[in-house]
């Protein structure tokens, strides 16, 4: 266990007072577990190659979300019919579909590239036929 990790487990003893197996054992199961997760993902996150859009169409709806929620903490959202607030289960579904649909999208994508790739390397391998000179 690296330094980091021993002053990060005393630091959230010291701030509770007692010894927390339950916190104690969460940190420990995380400082080991995120090596591998970042090795298991690495290669599954290559294959997402929609992620990014995904990722900036969320934030912009989070964005968006954000807005209209200041417009109505200001009472400056009367003329929105849905009185300024977008509601919890609008924001999950547009979340989990954006995330859905960029997934499926991502996934055939890859597939298509790899058999495109496959196609390209069987006709690479298999000689040209020579055309015989007049």
């Amino acid at each position: 266990m690296t330094r980091f990790a021993k002053k990060r487990l005393s630091a959230v003893d010291d701030f509770h007072g007692t010894r927390l197996t339950v916190v104690r054992a969460a940190n420990v199961f995380a400082l080991m577990g995120l090596r591998q997760l970042c090795f298991l993902m690495g290669g599954r996150l290559r294959k997402l190659v929609y992620l990014s859009l995904s990722l900036s169409v969320i934030l912009a709806f989070i964005g968006v979300k954000l807005i209209f929620h200041a417009l109505h903490a200001y009472h400056l959202s009367d003329w929105a019919p849905f009185d300024g607030e977008i509601p919890i289960w609008l924001s999950l579904t547009v979340i989990s579909t954006t995330l859905l649909i960029t997934t499926v999208a991502s996934r055939v994508k890859s597939r298509w590239d790899d058999d495109h790739l496959d196609r390209q390397e069987t006709s690479l391998d298999q000689p040209d036929r020579m055309v015989p000179a007049r």
